[in-house]
């Protein structure tokens, strides 16, 4: 049987980050039809700019998703502005924001629902992505605490698959592995 999901609506902040982008929004919108309007609005020519700084701002929120503190404020803060403008001068990178639809730049990869249904977001692999993503590595932070936190609730398993996923080369000092 089929788990009915809640339809979410649009935050207050992203509502903002619309309105400094120049784009509203009605009040009460849901967060996918609300990311598909951004999108659209943003995608229309003469928006270039402001598209890829809305890009590179959800790369950001995606990859600094398990961070307790973002260092970057705002879709156009001047470090997401810098890295877009890059974008928006490389016609690939250009192009490659364009083929995204606009509700999948809630997330980006793949997860599984709680009723095991995989839901699909942005792909990881595009060239936009990709360079977005390098650009950014210099603000995510990446927060050990969480590591710890989590191996001691999962035991050795966890702390290996976090470490993969994160990508840590660094030194972690987990305790309570095994209880």
């Amino acid at each position: 049987m089929s788990q009915q999901y809640k339809v979410k609506e649009l935050d207050a902040a992203r509502h903002n980050y619309a309105k400094l982008l120049g784009v509203e929004l009605p009040e009460g919108i849901a967060k996918r039809a609300g990311f598909e309007s951004i999108f659209y609005e943003l995608a229309q020519p003469g928006n270039e700019l402001r598209l890829a700084q809305w890009f590179v701002w959800n790369v950001y929120r995606h990859l600094a998703r398990h961070n307790s503190v973002l260092k970057l404020e705002s879709p156009v803060c001047e470090e997401i502005t810098e890295i877009a403008v890059n974008l928006v001068g490389n016609e690939k990178h250009l192009n490659s924001i364009r083929r995204y639809d606009g509700a999948n730049l809630r997330w980006f990869g793949n997860w599984t629902a709680p009723d095991g249904m995989i839901i699909e977001g942005g792909s990881k692999r595009t060239a936009a992505f990709k360079a977005a993503a390098e650009g950014l590595e210099p603000y995510v932070v990446r927060d050990d605490s969480l590591l710890v936190e989590q191996a001691n609730k999962g035991g050795c398993a966890s702390v290996f698959v976090l470490l993969v996923l994160f990508g840590y080369t660094g030194n972690v000092i987990v305790t309570n592995l095994f209880y």
